[in-house]
Formats: C-alpha cells, sequence, structure tokens
C-alpha cells in the first residue's frame, strides 16, 4: 500500500496516482486519486484504475486522454482488453485536438482497435459541440496509413442547395491508386452521387478523374 505522489514504473509504462494497492504476487492492484497512466502510445487520466500488469488489462473509471497516438476519448468506463483493444463505455471518440473537436463521435459502448477500427452501438456524429445524426450501428477505420473503408460523414448548408450531408467510401487499390464513391443529399436537390479515381505512381507522374451529378 502506497500514499501520497505514488509513481509506478512497469517496463515503458508509468503510473501516478494519490493511493494505490498492489499485489505483488499476481502483479494486479486498484490505484485512485488523480490517476495518470502512461505509455509511448497513451496517455490516460481517471479517478480510479483497476489493472493487471501482467496481461496489461485495466479499467478506468471517469477516464480522459490519448489513446494509441491518434484518438482523443472520453469515457464513463474505459477497460483495456489488450495491448490493442479498448472498450468505451458512455464516451467520446475523435481525432481532432481542439479543445471543442471539430467531429466526434459520442455512443453507450464503442469498441476501438488500435490502428485499426472503431465499432459502436447507437451512435451520434456531433460538428463542434453539436448533434448532427443517430445510427444503430456503424464501423470506420481510424488507421496511421491508407486503408479501405468509410470515412467520417460531411455536413454543410448551401443558399442554393439548402442543407447537405455526404457520405464516402474510400478504396486503396494498390500503393499508388485509390477511389472514392459516395453520395451527398441535397434538401433542394436531391441526392448527388460522386465518384473519384486517383494515381500517383511518382512525383512527374500522377493524376484524377473525378465526376458528380445532381438534378438542377
Amino acid at each position: 500500500v502506497a500514499t501520497g505522489n505514488v509513481t509506478v514504473t512497469y517496463g515503458d509504462k508509468r503510473l501516478l496516482a494519490d493511493q494505490l494497492e498492489l499485489h505483488t504476487d499476481t502483479n494486479t492492484g486498484t490505484a485512485w486519486g488523480h490517476v495518470r497512466l502512461i505509455s509511448p502510445d497513451d496517455d490516460l487520466v481517471a479517478s480510479r484504475i483497476e489493472f493487471d500488469l501482467n496481461s496489461e488489462r485495466g479499467v478506468l473509471y471517469d477516464s480522459a486522454g490519448k489513446a494509441g497516438k491518434v484518438y482523443r476519448i472520453v469515457g464513463e468506463r474505459i477497460e483495456r482488453l489488450g495491448p490493442r483493444t479498448l472498450e468505451v463505455r458512455r464516451g467520446r471518440v475523435t481525432t481532432c485536438t481542439s479543445a471543442v473537436p471539430e467531429w466526434e463521435f459520442r455512443a453507450p459502448e464503442a469498441k476501438i482497435g488500435l490502428r485499426d477500427y472503431v465499432v459502436m452501438q447507437q451512435p451520434t456524429f456531433w460538428i463542434k459541440g453539436i448533434p448532427v445524426f443517430y445510427l444503430p450501428y456503424f464501423i470506420f477505420p481510424i488507421k496511421d496509413k491508407r486503408t479501405t473503408g468509410f470515412l467520417p460523414p460531411r455536413f454543410g448548408t448551401s443558399e442554393r442547395f439548402g442543407v447537405i450531408l455526404g457520405e464516402k467510401f474510400f478504396w486503396a487499390i494498390t500503393d499508388w491508386m485509390d477511389a472514392t464513391l459516395g453520395a451527398e443529399y441535397l434538401t433542394k436537390a436531391g441526392i448527388k452521387p460522386e465518384a473519384e479515381w486517383r494515381y500517383a505512381i511518382d512525383p512527374a507522374s500522377d493524376g484524377q478523374l473525378s465526376s458528380a451529378f445532381v438534378h438542377d
């Protein structure tokens, strides 16, 4: 048992807290009070944490911070299921670093495969703190490199076309060629399908072909 500015170092990880109870025979324990968990990829704060150093599993309560270098998450309960998987309850997920995120998803439950996919149940999509739409289920990729999958939804307004809602699917065909397929819904003009194909063999050889249609 340790109290007062506690620091635990285990490999490349550090755990800071006001109080800690550690079972040295099992490497499990609980820490509470200004908890902070720091690793090469993560930096999370919480009111309390229950952890297992051997399996790298743990549960953080009332937690927020950075995970997997690119995710900004907030959750009433964040469970680390392994070195590459997080489960967030009643939380928020984004990659924006601003105080009020440009966009974020909020959901009762989300599972994050670090540098992989985010799977969310009953999420709502927010833009600058304003709810935009609800989905019963949603999967989207957040990776460090190009990957096939749906891009974050787009939202806007226009005097000519009204409210604009759009979604696109990105297809990473090869290392040097990709395509985007999608559609926008314009409240004053209906559905607008879009397609774009791009290639970049080298800095001197690249190009793209784009098309879109709207009945106006």
